[in-house]
């Protein structure tokens, strides 16, 4: 299973590159930059962090996981998540709205996330 939502397909778009000291460099499309520091609303599964009963710093990934050892997808498949509030992990598609940014931290893979992020 994977999450439709639109924003993947332009987050997709973004090319993503490993370089010789293993570290990921991404080219953002101006479509995902213009999405930068604005509200956006996405789809997709909870892949926590800690192993708490809830949280409120996770990844939500395109793609459900299917192996809790598994990496959750590609680099720009993966989206860093804050909410506003603790949650407790679902297996379902969940959607979430919050403020994305672009961040561009190569050693770990993380170039979107967002913050305060509220479960719609």
């Amino acid at each position: 299973m994977q999450s439709n939502d639109s924003i993947w397909k332009e987050f997709a778009k973004c090319k993503v590159k490993l370089d010789q000291e293993l570290s990921y460099a991404i080219t953002y499309v101006p479509s995902v930059k213009s999405l930068n520091h604005k509200n956006v609303t996405i789809s997709g599964f909870i892949l926590p962090l800690e192993s708490k009963n809830k949280f409120s710093h996770f990844l939500l990934s395109k793609n459900a996981p299917t192996c809790a050892f598994c990496p959750p997808g590609a680099p720009n498949e993966v989206v860093e998540v804050f909410s506003t509030k603790p949650l407790m992990w679902k297996e379902d598609l969940i959607t979430f709205s919050g403020t994305l940014n672009l961040v561009n931290d190569g050693k770990t893979g993380v170039f979107f996330q967002l913050k305060d992020a509220v479960e719609r």
